[in-house]
């Protein structure tokens, strides 16, 4: 990803697009975490009652197909020369 951002971004601002990209990971990674609690709690799934595994399951899997569905907003972006 990283690479692929430094192709398409201006000469030299790579730096600043590395701290961004490394910013939204992060980010990613703090609000998966919370919304993942939140949404085992919301189901009632712990370690001893997996009832509504199958619907946390399938909220999960959903919610991952959100950035597939928004590809269609890179049209614009040229990824090569």
């Amino acid at each position: 990803m990283v690479v692929l951002g430094a192709q398409i971004c201006p000469v030299g601002v790579e730096g600043t697009l590395y701290a961004l990209l490394m910013s939204i990971t992060n980010f990613g990674g703090v609000i998966s975490s919370e919304w993942g609690s939140l949404f085992t709690n919301m189901f009632g799934v712990t370690s001893t009652n997996f009832t509504n595994l199958w619907k946390l399951l399938l909220l999960c899997n959903l919610t991952d197909i959100i950035p597939i569905a928004s590809l269609g907003l890179l049209k614009g972006i040229k990824l090569s020369d």
